[in-house]
């Protein structure tokens, strides 16, 4: 029978265990907002129960005395700043009688900080594991039905007209609850560097199985990137090698300069290929070639309202004269659109920080720096789920980089599933 002296740490260790199985419950119930968001949206907005999720885990990682009431507190604070920024974006869009201004004050100026902080929070608390864990256990059922969906030709959540509209050129694609065929690709991409965290044999039957859900999404860009991930992941060497260069950030400078360079001497707004394949394939190439002109002309952005119609237009082979703004599948170009230069310069940095990330971290580093560069064929913020996503695993690699000086001094980095 425990002592007197031992019943404080017996409680103590009790209700780390609640805490533990609670944080967990947290984790499985965002990687099911972020997979089946069409599954919330009729009874309740996915992105407020992403903000409501988000604030219990930053409670959860308050430790120390009083941690009852602080976390109370911290959840009143949070909650009570989301709920007025809420109500502020609503009277807003009321008054301009557009409603994407409601939309993105939500998403801009409360999910996205809410969610940075969680990030930060979670891999402070040593978490980010946890967290990965459960994302994969989601995502790799969540392949496993794609799979049964591309084949069927059926919808699993009764959803055939949305699976009908997504086909490109008769190929059916996936898209079960997620929000967009493509958007449901990345994230399942995203998982392959999050399976770090198992061990080699789970790894490897769930990298196989989420990269044939990519391929039943027809999401060509997340398949690439998957690929190159599982490489990466599945051989240590490689990893190892990966985690070690000094040279990831000067590589990424590079291809930010190369991009630019390329939209202002070669790229054009004239979008080649008859086909709807060939189309998706060059239409991005003619968004960035807009952005000098965007720039010099509205360097501040049109803000966070509609985007003005019949403005910027391409011509294309396929489908005649179209409107970028209907579809502009680019992170760094919906940025621009929106904040103008300060839209790109925050893209950029997030990428930049992802890819210094991979030296200190692997399976953060690599996620982030995923998602940066999905970033570049499909515009991240404008999904609730995959934009989510984007700013948690940003918070996590700007935790991880704080007071970070010499990656040689990291101690005990997983890198292709071992501790070195």
């Amino acid at each position: 029978m425990p002592s007197q002296q031992d019943r404080p740490e017996i409680q103590t260790q009790e209700q780390s265990g609640h805490s533990g199985r609670f944080t967990s419950l947290l984790f499985a119930a965002l990687a099911c907002t972020i997979f089946y968001p069409a599954l919330i949206a009729p009874f309740v907005s996915p992105r407020l129960v992403t903000i409501v999720i988000a604030i219990l885990l930053i409670a959860s990682t308050i430790h120390g005395p009083s941690v009852g009431p602080r976390r109370i507190l911290a959840v009143l604070v949070i909650a009570g700043y989301a709920a007025i920024v809420v109500a502020t974006g609503t009277e807003l869009a009321a008054a301009a009688r557009d409603p994407l201004i409601a939309t993105n004050v939500q998403r801009l100026v409360a999910s996205m900080p809410i969610l940075l902080i969680a990030g930060y929070r979670i891999q402070r608390a040593s978490m980010g594991p946890t967290a990965f864990r459960w994302f994969v256990y989601v995502a790799v059922p969540t392949a496993a039905l794609a799979c049964l969906e591309g084949a069927t030709q059926i919808s699993l959540f009764g959803r055939n007209d949305v699976l009908r509209a997504l086909a490109r050129d008769g190929v059916t694609r996936a898209v079960l609850a997620s929000d967009q065929a493509l958007v449901l690709g990345c994230l399942l991409a995203c998982a392959i560097p999050m399976s770090l965290v198992l061990s080699a044999r789970a790894r490897m039957f769930s990298i196989l199985l989420l990269l044939a859900g990519i391929y039943a999404t027809g999401s060509r860009g997340p398949l690439v990137i998957g690929a190159m991930l599982a490489a990466v992941v599945l051989v240590p060497p490689l990893a190892r090698a990966v985690g070690r260069s000094r040279w990831l950030t000067t590589i990424a400078i590079v291809a930010v300069a190369v991009v630019a360079y390329l939209s202002i001497t070669t790229w054009s707004a004239e979008v080649l290929g008859a086909s709807g394949e060939e189309y998706s394939a060059n239409y991005r190439w003619a968004l960035y070639a807009t952005l000098p002109g965007l720039l010099s002309s509205v360097p501040f952005g049109y803000g966070l309202g509609t985007l003005p119609a019949g403005v910027w237009l391409v011509a294309s082979q396929a489908f005649g004269i179209r409107d970028l703004v209907q579809t502009l599948d680019s992170e760094l170009v919906y940025s621009a659109f929106t904040f103008g230069c300060a839209g790109i310069a925050v893209v950029i940095a997030a990428f930049l920080i992802a890819v210094r990330t991979v030296r200190f971290d692997l399976p953060i580093g690599l996620t982030a720096t995923a998602l940066s560069l999905l970033g570049f064929s499909i515009a991240l913020h404008a999904w609730d789920s995959l934009g989510g996503l984007w700013i948690l695993i940003t918070g996590m690699a700007m935790s991880v980089n704080v007071g970070r000086k010499n990656p040689a001094s990291t101690k005990g980095r997983r890198v292709g599933g071992n501790v070195e």
